[in-house]
């Protein structure tokens, strides 16, 4: 068996194949790439997820395995790729469910509730990932807006902490205003600055 990295190579004798040793290899070429692990591989085959369940379904008929690596760049672009997908299907959500909570919210609105702040979360990790990068200068990003996406972040991040606020004093008509005057509208500016990062 043959796993191969960008810049390194192991070939295992048939007494080193099981699934662990096979998993530990892949992991330890991995942690010696600066590029981002994006996938696997596996005799021609991509996988995204679940290698470890793949490879040790497949230890016996598996030949290769090849690691794929992402630059700093395809990284960065793939994060604002879902990030602006999100976008498209959670700014008509969020007018939908500001709506909801100007009366009373049922169990449902509750949910999308929670899941619109798990993405804001995804949002805002994303944005401290990026930012942190010791690559960062090296990706080709417009400057002015990649400045301008940070205030937009810092602005979302307020009105996260208004709205975990509103939800402690139960002022969901507050809430409601918050969705559909500010998050909608920070959306908005953080989908056209992400279509002008890359020029």
């Amino acid at each position: 068996m043959k796993i191969k990295s960008k810049n390194n190579e192991i070939v295992l004798n048939s007494k080193e194949i099981n699934a662990n040793f096979v998993l530990k290899s892949i992991e330890d070429l991995i942690n010696n790439e600066s590029d981002h692990f994006s996938h696997l591989i596996i005799n021609e085959i991509e996988v995204y997820d679940k290698f470890d369940k793949h490879i040790k379904e497949n230890i016996e008929l598996i030949e290769e395995i090849s690691i794929i690596f992402k630059t700093e760049e395809e990284f960065i672009k793939e994060i604002f790729n879902t990030i602006n997908s999100y976008f498209a299907r959670a700014i008509p959500e969020i007018s939908s469910l500001s709506e909801k909570f100007y009366s009373t919210p049922s169990k449902n609105d509750w949910v999308k509730l929670s899941q619109l702040f798990e993405g804001f979360q995804y949002i805002v990790n994303s944005y401290k990932t990026i930012d942190s990068s010791k690559k960062l200068n090296k990706v080709n990003l417009n400057y002015e807006s990649w400045l301008s996406y940070s205030k937009e972040i810092l602005k979302l991040n307020d009105f996260i902490k208004e709205i975990d606020e509103a939800l402690n004093n139960q002022d969901y008509i507050l809430i409601g205003d918050i969705l559909n005057y500010e998050i909608t509208s920070i959306f908005e500016d953080l989908k056209k600055i992400i279509s002008k990062l890359f020029d």
